[in-house]
């Protein structure tokens, strides 16, 4: 959720238009089904605790979606219908017989070679890839006809998956046969779903339900012609569901005559000293609770920016975030500013120039005088298009780290030139604090998309007018003037808050 917000606040950022950004709650399934009866609650009251839960969680981690779904509304039902009756009358669905093994847990199939005994459970058998339990099913079931794409899906993989495991996928498509796919249940095993179109002995399997939100949310069935919200960008998935998304969803996307998702990216998960978090090992982070002890912004930042956190497992620690905190976040970006507003600074400037209307303004060519200036000049101005690189590519982490590199040089400059000493010239001092203000503005620009709340308290300090941060301004020398006041006793990022 939280990367498919910096991908959506980034694309408004750069383009400067608005992103259409979904989440929402899938809810149907055995699944839930068997969770909702060891509580003794219908199917629909755990998933309306659940959802109002989720929803409550986007809210306050300041995720920008524009819609949240819930596959038990009517408007999924009828879009759900309509995409199954597409595939219909296009021949791609049958019904046939299914046997074989499913876990209800992974809510996926397994063929034999797929699952194994389990090591200390006798007569249990369990996914090899997962560990989970599954079941030996024989049911009579709809069929979609999967094996007819395989060559096309292995193409658009090439291009489209985003993913640590995507040789996977790809050689598993180019080597291994790719059997037709169950999408029903018999409504005497399952009764919690989607009705099938006129079968009322069947519902739908939760993944070819589930799948169908993305139509849901463009407003599907559409009325005239396709919608102006699909195909979209990206999808952003967790790893454990890449099949899903980066076969079969694709697969019957192809087979009604739909186009496909442009990126799929499946990322790793948090885990808890190496392992899965899950209720039942008790191993469970609470977000909740870590945006309340870091600030929104701070668990925002930390779990962007985490080397490897976006295509590998990684293991969360809070002391990491800690770090990360102070000397990151308080350390290069908090700090530059406090020393730009410094008194101390500030008392080397005459009266008339500490409102702000004409300090910042940029030095003439001829005060740029040092080779070193100018190669922090040069850094400020590129920042934009390596930012913009590393997200076109989906590198998170290495498009924060680039911005920070960029403070990190800006506080070795005016810790190098101290324009706060009587001795340092004026001419150097009043470029040094420039070059400095101009790397926070660019700094503030650019994290609106990914610490958006942290982004425009910087902004507002630095004094950028609301209709001065956007792209176009991301250009050396373009700002009228700033208003950091001297001493104002602001700060950005103060010591850790919570416990």
């Amino acid at each position: 959720m939280l990367i498919a917000d910096v991908l959506a606040r980034f694309n408004a950022l750069r383009h400067s238009r608005p992103s259409f950004l979904s989440t929402g709650t899938d809810e149907h399934g055995l699944k839930i089904e068997r969770a909702a009866g060891k509580l003794r609650k219908k199917p629909s009251e755990l998933c309306e605790t659940v959802s109002v839960r989720f929803r409550e969680l986007a809210r306050v981690a300041k995720i920008s979606n524009t819609d949240f779904v819930r596959t038990t509304e009517p408007r999924h039902h009828l879009a759900a219908q309509t995409f199954w009756r597409r595939l219909w009358d296009k021949g791609q669905i049958y019904k046939g017989k299914y046997q074989g093994w499913y876990s209800v847990s992974d809510e996926a199939y397994y063929a034999a070679g797929q699952v194994q005994k389990h090591p200390e459970k006798e007569g249990e058998m369990v996914s090899i890839e997962t560990g989970q339990t599954v079941e030996w099913i024989e049911e009579e079931n709809y069929m979609f006809r999967l094996s007819d794409y395989r060559d096309r899906l292995a193409k658009w993989c090439e291009s489209a998956l985003v993913s640590s495991q995507k040789r996977d996928i790809i050689h598993q498509l180019g080597s291994k046969e790719l059997p037709d796919l169950s999408i029903s249940r018999p409504t005497s095993r399952l009764s919690w779903g989607v009705p099938v179109p006129e079968d009322p002995e069947q519902v739908m399997y939760v993944w070819i339900d589930a799948l169908t939100n993305y139509l849901t949310v463009t407003g599907y069935p559409w009325s005239v012609g396709p919608s102006t919200k699909w195909p979209p960008d990206v999808h952003v998935v967790g790893k454990d569901i890449t099949k899903f998304h980066a076969i079969y969803w694709p697969a019957m996307l192809m087979a009604a005559g739909l186009k496909l998702p442009r990126h799929v990216i499946a990322h790793g998960h948090w885990t808890m000293k190496a392992e899965k978090m899950s209720k039942s090992r008790g191993n469970v982070a609470d977000p909740f609770e870590a945006m309340s002890e870091w600030g929104v912004d701070g668990l925002r930042y930390y779990l962007m920016r985490a080397p490897g956190s976006l295509w590998n497992d990684t293991d969360w620690a809070p002391e990491r975030v800690t770090e990360h905190y102070r000397k990151e976040l308080a350390g290069q970006l908090g700090n530059l500013l406090s020393r730009i507003s410094a008194p101390r600074l500030w008392s080397r400037f005459p009266p008339g120039l500490r409102s702000g209307t004409g300090l910042f303004y940029p030095p003439s060519n001829e005060e740029l005088v040092s080779e070193r200036r100018c190669v922090m000049s040069d850094r400020i101005e590129q920042l934009p298009d390596e930012v913009e690189r590393l997200m076109g590519a989906f590198e998170i982490p290495k498009a924060l780290k680039s911005i920070f590199d960029v403070l990190t040089d800006a506080n070795r400059l005016i810790s190098d030139i101290a324009p706060w000493h009587s001795s340092t010239p004026p001419s150097a001092a009043h470029e040094a604090v420039y070059l400095c203000a101009e790397s926070l503005r660019f700094t503030g620009i650019l994290l609106q998309a990914f610490i958006p709340t942290k982004a425009a308290e910087l902004l507002d300090m630095l004094g950028v007018p609301q209709d001065q941060r956007g792209w176009d301004q991301l250009r050396l020398g373009c700002a009228s003037g700033f208003e950091v006041r001297a001493g104002d006793g602001a700060t950005l990022f103060p010591g850790r808050t919570g416990k």
